[in-house]
């Protein structure tokens, strides 16, 4: 049977390869996103879910800058109410406290 279909093109085997290839980095960025999440969670005085966190984290805008010494990440914190205006304060503590156990190779 597998005679009859002949030898495998190379489309079908590079569309094979990309798939896979993207099936495991999706996984792989899952995979660090959660951990990096939990890494957090436990770094925090209150209990608090991860879709809050990603709200927090992720759907607010922001910027980013990097010094020879230091990177600094700004994010907007326009209409938050008094609450989460504290959660992303302690969000802030907690990735300072990670970023000290952080080292680069």
């Amino acid at each position: 049977m597998t005679a009859a279909l002949g030898a495998p093109k190379e489309r079908r085997d590079r569309d094979f390869r990309k798939q896979t290839l993207m099936t495991f980095r999706t996984l792989w960025l899952e995979n660090a996103l959660m951990a990096f999440m939990a890494v957090l969670v436990g770094h925090l005085a209150s209990a608090v879910s991860q879709a809050c966190l990603f709200t927090l984290l992720f759907e607010r805008s922001g910027a980013r800058l990097e010094m020879a010494s230091q990177v600094i990440y700004w994010i907007n914190g326009a209409g938050l109410s008094v609450s989460y205006q504290r959660l992303m304060m302690e969000v802030i503590d907690g990735l300072n406290t990670i970023s000290t156990r952080l080292k680069v190779f």
